[in-house]
């Protein structure tokens, strides 16, 4: 089962760009760069959002489907009084995404592991599924025992019946 139900949303937290918070307060003095510096950064958050599904993550224009994610890391790890922020690293066939200051990042990089777990597992099940509605080659005994059944009938003659018998066994 599916641990994205919905789609979710989630944005950076603001705690996760604290450093660069209290450097532009304490620049505002300086020339006013610190309400430039202020600016920029309500920007960047106000259009960080990721939005994640039950087919891939995306950010912007950039989507990473489940089906292509290699591998799933937790990096530059914060630990606050309020909770854990994190980066978290999908990587896929040739694209990265980095999902910046997601709160209870762990909990995330566990979801989407399933996540691609499950979708592997539904493919092998697909395959498997797939493999069984494919007609068999009937073997050697199974065609015998046609054979067998169609001379007992009296469809065929004792001739062909030892003719076909022997194309099979050679």
């Amino acid at each position: 089962m599916s641990d994205f139900g919905q789609s979710i949303t989630l944005k950076t937290e603001w705690r996760y760009y604290r450093k660069l918070l209290l450097i532009s307060i304490l620049l505002i003095p300086v020339y006013g760069i610190g309400l430039l510096f202020l600016i920029l950064l309500s920007v960047k958050l106000a259009t960080m959002k990721y939005q994640i599904s039950s087919s891939g993550v995306s950010h912007g224009n950039t989507f990473l489907p489940f089906s292509s994610v290699k591998t799933v890391k937790v990096e530059d790890f914060r630990v606050l009084k309020s909770g854990n922020i994190a980066t978290v690293v999908v990587t896929g066939n040739n694209t990265v995404l980095k999902l910046y200051g997601v709160r209870d990042a762990s909990a995330l990089q566990v979801k989407i592991e399933n996540e691609v777990q499950a979708l592997i597992e539904r493919q092998r099940l697909e395959e498997r599924l797939n493999r069984k509605n494919e007609p068999m080659p009937a073997g050697n005994m199974e065609r015998l025992n046609d054979l067998v059944g169609l001379w007992q009938q009296g469809l065929i003659t004792d001739q062909q019946y030892e003719e076909e018998k022997k194309k099979m066994i050679s």
